[in-house]
């Protein structure tokens, strides 16, 4: 991570874009709980079930708590904290959920323009001269993926 200078006297732009995705993650996990009338007690359990064996009983096998818990949900909703998710809880969550991981906590360079769309397009601010970013978030058959990934590689868009 960068430790370039940020507005906040101590804090670093990556730790400031790392409470961006953080919030994003708190709203949407909210939103979701919400929707479904969940607890974050109801949360755990569910996304619990989804885990593996081994995440479950390597950790308990360690002495620590099992990798998902209330309290960790909790943390996860907390705004104002910058911890996030490792994917070995995230992926589970996701999963209760119904959403993909991504929507949940999307990748940092999205994030740090704006939140992802519900659904649709979103055109955001380009990065270079003769480019133009955007934010898709639609499902897509495995075959219109695989055009429109053909498209994006055939154009150049994935060249850094």
């Amino acid at each position: 991570m960068t430790t370039e200078p940020s507005p906040r006297p101590g804090w670093t732009q990556a730790r400031e874009r790392r409470l961006i995705l953080k919030r994003i993650l708190a709203d949407r996990l909210e939103k979701l709980m919400a929707e479904r009338g969940w607890t974050q007690s109801e949360l755990a359990r569910r996304a619990s079930s989804f885990m593996t064996d081994e995440q479950i009983l390597g950790k308990k096998a360690r002495g620590k708590k099992p990798a998902l818990g209330r309290d960790l949900i909790a943390l996860y909703l907390k705004r104002d904290s910058p911890v996030l998710p490792r994917p070995a809880q995230l992926y589970p969550i996701a999963k209760a959920l119904s959403v993909t991981p991504d929507y949940l906590l999307p990748p940092p360079a999205l994030a740090a323009h704006t939140a992802a769309p519900e659904n649709g397009l979103q055109v955001l601010p380009a990065s270079r001269q003769g480019r133009q970013r955007v934010l898709l978030n639609i499902e897509l058959t495995p075959g219109a993926l695989a055009k429109v990934m053909a498209v994006i590689s055939a154009d150049g868009a994935l060249d850094l």
